[in-house]
């Protein structure tokens, strides 16, 4: 066994810099450079008294037995490596007691040394303290400190120094990267020890609070000139987004300020640049960045020029009020958790600042509400991270009220407060406000818009509130509790609003429908803005003032353009009017706006009445590959399909809907009928075209027109939607939605011509029919001549009418109407009208603008036409007649007869529809 010695040396280790590497590129090359170097440590070594240890592969370990040696040598040796043919080599020098046993070494001293080899670069000599320590007042060598490091294995952090003579590289700390300690403790401890010597942290952190202080100041700003909020968010993503350059810069500032750059800096700082740049884009290119408000300028309903500010759509705050829940079960009262809602929404809907949705309960359960999941997600259609619900309780007259603001995400609360009393009116009032500031509004934006009471805007009448609300939620007959609520209170102009658009939309009663909006244009003053005109619009679409409703509906979806409502009666304006391109575009803008879903294949199926089958196809072919259980885009599909005449394809899609909604299967039958008759009866146009035209119901006001586009059908009623018709009979059109089923068989007389259908639909299961009678320009000169009380010209028109539509039994009683009003004078009729005026149980039959009307609960109001000394008959509804019974010379009572389109008679109704009503005092 070989003696051991202990004794103090100088320690020395070289090796050749990315050896490895160089062997892989150039074998040959390699060698040579080891040989040059193995020669020249040889020879170096051994004339500055060391010893060379240990050769191992591309490093050598030598001894000295003082440190100047060391270092005279290794200089002698990076010199002579400096020159051709370069070899790049790293050498560390350290000094402290070695073990000597045989040719071999060990010992801390040298495993240090090795460590600060490992930490230099090509050309340079390090060394520890100990080593400066012996040479550093030597005139001929100069030495640059380095800083201190940790190593590994070693507990306490040693100083570096390095060679500074000219000629010979001094490395960059952050260039070093030797056998420093590597776990995750010392690690993170060498790190935060490094940043904080740069002063990273202190730097970054006054970066931070002026970025906080800049984000404040530039959002009051923001607001304080009406600018879009946007502006903040472009801020604070840049703040952040500038961040990693940052980092760099400021651990490199030294070398950076010299502009002295690595390549990886030059391309992360344009880069930085350019992907924040790039996200800013996508995240904020069809943003409006401009102010938050905007002028709007309309003709109010005295044909004044009026200009409102107001803030912009996409600044508003968009969440859901959904109706409040009962504390217990409480049946009686659930009215009262559905007109909170409404009013709620009324209420935050005065600020201009927000835009709340009110979803009183699921369209498709309207005896139970809305579940947590439901909410939420309902809620997730919404921009705000919020929505509002509740909880109320009525017990002996004490109302107790729980609003709440939760979180859309998960339904948790954020905010709730409770609120009791007895006064309704004023316990909305003061949620309402409470509700207002929860939303994230500024004091001053609250304070901006009037706060109008409920009492205020609208009814001060709780009975009237409560029936407005059953009738709008779909609780009860809603016209009967809406004609409760107005005559509670004659001046709630939002329920006759609501009443008036209703009546409109399904053409039940234009009399009627007049009659409330007129109310609510009387006290239209009493709305918030928005409100005052909706009313408006309704006004002129009844009166058929289509460029002024037009008009100012645009000014509604100037402050509103995703609602639905307003874009709804745009549509239908826009249809009524024939006004297919404007429609298109209308369609494409909002898709535009809004590209979900639903907005997108309404564009295309505007396309479709234009007759571009083979565009819809295409479209909805290629949305469906994202959506491919969508059942609204394979109906439309299909309904393409079936233009084109594709009717396998079709099919194959019908079915797909029933798989994969099997309730809709009665309603898509009908389709699948029709393309079943199609496949074996070609489609003939000639054959499609009589059946071309304008049919009216016979029991109400409401014409549904059939026209011809892209080879089929299109039917659609006044102010609803329309559809495809295809053939299923000889004289048989059919068609099945997701949501209805339709059947149309047509009548023909002995000409061949076609006079009346037969209209049945299916929701679902239910089945309804109705009658309509085909129209044309001298039914409508006849009806439009009487209406004007031109009778001499109207008897001839309904004379002409009835030679061409001698089927139209009803063209009879507007021709005996005629006569019998040519027979009488005015006096006569003025002296019918008083003697039949009067309150027939609950019938009321009135004088007014010198006509005879008629009004029975849940039905419209209508003018009575005399036929006869005590019959009358109405263009409201064909096919009844009202007849005025007296006993012993006086006024008993009022009777109908009901048309018999099978019998051609006229019957006596059921007591149960109509009736007999006594009459039961005379009305002034």
């Amino acid at each position: 066994m070989s003696e051991q010695k202990r004794k103090l040396a100088a320690i020395l280790f070289a090796d050749i810099a990315g050896y490895t590497a160089l062997m892989q590129k150039d074998e040959t090359n390699a060698s040579a450079l080891l040989r040059r170097f193995q020669k020249e440590m040889e020879e170096k070594v051994a004339a500055h008294n060391g010893r060379i240890i240990n050769f191992y592969g591309d490093g050598a370990l030598c001894t000295f037995q003082i440190p100047l040696d060391a270092v005279h040598c290794a200089m002698e040796l990076q010199m002579t490596f400096g020159e051709a043919p370069h070899v790049p080599v790293r050498m560390g020098i350290h000094s402290g007691t070695v073990t000597y046993e045989g040719d071999k070494i060990f010992g801390d001293s040298v495993n240090l040394a090795s460590r600060i080899e490992s930490m230099g670069v090509p050309g340079a000599i390090l060394f520890s303290k100990k080593v400066r320590d012996d040479v550093k007042n030597q005139q001929d060598i100069k030495i640059a400190s380095l800083g201190s490091f940790e190593f590994k294995n070693v507990e306490e952090p040693l100083e570096m120094y390095a060679l500074a003579n000219e000629g010979f590289p001094v490395p960059k700390k952050e260039e070093m990267q030797g056998k420093l300690r590597t776990a995750a403790g010392d690690a993170g401890g060498h790190f935060f020890q490094n940043i904080w010597q740069k002063k990273i942290p202190q730097i970054l952190a006054v970066y931070i609070l002026i970025a906080w202080l800049g984000l404040k100041l530039f959002d009051w700003a923001l607001h304080q000139f009406g600018i879009s909020p946007l502006w903040a968010q472009i801020f604070f993503i840049s703040v952040i987004g500038i961040i990693p350059s940052l980092l760099v810069y400021l651990s490199n500032r030294e070398r950076i300020h010299q502009r002295q750059f690595k390549r990886v800096e030059k391309i992360l700082f344009p880069s930085n640049v350019i992907a924040l740049g790039a996200v800013l884009f996508f995240m904020f290119r069809t943003a409006d960045l401009g102010a938050t408000t905007k002028n709007i300028t309309f003709l109010n309903a005295d044909g004044v020029e009026e200009t409102q500010n107001i803030v912009k759509e996409a600044f508003r705050k968009k969440f859901p009020v959904f109706s409040f829940d009962p504390m217990k079960e409480d049946s009686a009262n659930a009215w009262i958790g559905l007109v909170i809602c409404d009013y709620i929404g009324y209420k935050l809907g005065q600020n201009k600042y927000l835009s709340p949705a009110v979803i009183r309960l699921p369209a498709n359960r309207m005896d139970s509400p809305f579940s947590k999941v439901e909410k939420i997600q309902q809620s997730k259609l919404f921009e705000e991270p919020y929505y509002v619900d509740g909880r109320y309780s009525l017990t002996d007259g004490q109302y107790e009220f729980i609003p709440a603001l939760r979180n859309k995400k998960n339904g948790r609360l954020i905010e709730e407060r409770r609120f009791t009393g007895t006064d309704l009116l004023s316990l909305m009032d003061s949620i309402g406000r409470y509700l207002t500031g929860t939303t994230g509004l500024t004091p001053s934006q609250i304070e901006e818009t009037p706060d109008l009471s409920i009492r205020e805007m609208a009814s001060d009448n709780l009975e009237a509130l409560k029936h407005y609300c059953l009738a709008t939620s779909g609780l009860g007959n809603f016209r009967r509790n809406m004609e409760r609520a107005l005559e509670l209170d004659s001046t709630f102009a939002i329920a006759a609003a609501a009443y008036a658009s209703n009546l409109h939309h399904f053409n039940a009663g234009n009399l009627e429908a007049k009659w409330a909006i007129d109310i609510a244009m009387r006290h239209r003053k009493r709305l918030p803005l928005r409100d005052q005109i909706a009313v408006m619009v309704q006004k002129h679409l009844i009166y058929k003032e289509w460029e002024k409703a037009e008009q100012l509906l645009n000014v509604q979806l100037e402050m509103d353009p995703d609602n639905e409502a307003y874009n709804n009666s745009l549509t239908d304006i826009y249809t009524a009017t024939g006004q297919i391109d404007k429609l298109a575009a209308h369609t494409e803008e909002r898709f535009a706006r809004d590209p979900n879903p639903s907005n997108g294949l309404q564009t295309v199926r505007v396309q479709l009445m234009k007759g571009k089958t083979d565009l819809v196809i295409k479209r909805v072919k290629a949305f469906l590959l994202l959506d491919p259980q969508n059942t609204f885009g394979l109906q439309i599909l299909a309904m393409a399909q079936m233009n084109k005449g594709d009717l396998d394809a079709a099919k194959e899609n019908l079915e797909k809907i029933i798989l994969i909604d099997p309730e809709t299967e009665l309603n898509i039958a009908k389709s699948l009928e029709a393309i079943a008759y199609m496949q074996t009866h070609p489609v003939d146009n000639e054959h499609l075209t009589r059946f071309e035209g304008a049919y009216r119901l016979n029991d109400r006001e409401m014409v549904i027109e059939l026209k011809m586009i892209a080879g089929q059908i299109y039917s659609k009623a006044i102010n609803q939607a329309g559809l495809f018709m295809y053939p299923a009979g000889e004289n048989v059109l059919q068609a099945g939605t997701l949501r209805k089923g339709f059947k149309l068989e047509f009548l023909s007389n002995q000409p061949g011509q076609t006079y009346a259908m037969k209209s049945i639909e299916n929701l679902r299961k239910n089945e309804s029919s109705d009658f309509l009678w085909k129209q044309d320009s001298t039914i409508w000169k006849a009806e439009e001549l009487l209406q004007k009380q031109d009778y001499r010209n109207a008897l001839v028109a309904y004379q002409e009418a009835i030679s061409k539509n001698p089927d139209h039994y009803y063209l009879q009683l507007g021709k005996e109407h005629v006569e019998f009003m040519l027979s009488q004078s005015k006096e006569d009729i003025q002296a019918l009208h008083q003697k039949y005026a009067g309150a027939y149980g609950d019938v009321n039959i009135w004088i007014e603008n010198g006509q005879l009307l008629y009004k029975r609960p849940s039905a419209t109001r209508r003018i009575l036409l005399p036929v006869s000394s005590n019959q009358f008959t109405t263009l409201m509804n064909y096919s009844f007649i009202y007849e005025i019974v007296e006993k012993n010379g006086k006024v008993d009572g009022v009777q109908g007869r009901l048309y018999n389109l099978e019998t051609k008679e006229w019957n006596l109704t059921d007591s149960t529809y109509f009736g007999f009503y006594a009459r039961t005092k005379l009305l002034d």
